[in-house]
């Protein structure tokens, strides 16, 4: 009986082997590492749709509340290619306020990234609130601005969103729609200006402080930056900050 079950136990074992790897491979950050730490040679023609297919549905960012609001954090991932945006906020303070300012932020994302954005917030009972703080007023800072949601590529909420209590919020993506808004506009792409804007990762160890000595005879000093058409043709014309002595 054992030897007849070993093939059954043997493809059980592996089926449980890939499950794990794929679940690695789609858990939030852990997928986000996975995926945007390959080399970007590695992720075209018929390697990009092994990528897809080992991570499933496709490439995941994430940010977390208000990180929302820092543009060059955004461009990060847009650059990365990201096609599905896992985003979470709090919820349940502030108020309705609050619920606005999610739902603004995760369709303009949306539109701008040309990705599908997954948004979650929590959600407090009374019974919960009360065992925070029970000053009225306090209460109702913790009460509202729940926006639980999904935005397609286009900025357009898919489905019901959740604004309170608790629930789960669910959609079909369909894919082919990132290939439409980014035919349409890419952040990216070719409604980028490359030769103006850019952003720079500098994935290099930064200290946490450094000591910088101000000599004892020099005013303090500020930096300023060179445009391109002020920079000389000499040899050091590729140092941009140079400093001049500030005017007291």
């Amino acid at each position: 009986m054992i030897e007849l079950m070993l093939p059954h136990l043997s493809a059980a074992a592996l089926l449980a082997v890939a499950g794990a790897a794929h679940c690695v491979g789609m858990c939030g950050g852990i997928g986000t590492a996975l995926t945007f730490t390959v080399p970007a040679a590695r992720r075209e023609g018929l390697r990009l749709w092994g990528w897809q297919l080992l991570f499933g549905v496709g490439r995941i960012g994430a940010l977390a509340c208000w990180e929302h609001y820092n543009p060059l954090a955004r461009y990060a991932l847009m650059t990365q290619h990201e096609e599905i945006h896992c985003a979470q906020f709090p919820g349940s303070m502030v108020g309705q306020v609050f619920a606005d300012q999610i739902e603004a932020a995760m369709r303009h994302h949306a539109a701008e990234s040309g990705c599908f954005v997954v948004n979650a917030t929590g959600w407090l009972e009374d019974h919960q609130i009360e065992s925070i703080t029970d000053d009225p007023a306090q209460q109702k800072a913790l009460r509202g601005g729940c926006m639980t949601m999904i935005v397609s590529p286009e900025g357009k909420v898919l489905g019901e969103p959740i604004t309170e209590g608790e629930g789960l919020c669910m959609a079909d993506l369909d894919m082919a729609l990132i290939l439409k808004r980014k035919r349409m506009m890419d952040s990216v792409g070719h409604y980028a200006r490359p030769e103006l804007l850019s952003l720079m990762i500098d994935r290099r160890p930064a200290a946490t402080w450094h000591d910088v000595p101000k000599p004892d005879d020099q005013a303090p000093t500020v930096a300023t930056f060179q445009s391109p058409s002020e920079r000389s043709d000499s040899d050091d014309r590729e140092q941009s900050v140079v400093h001049r002595t500030a005017h007291q």
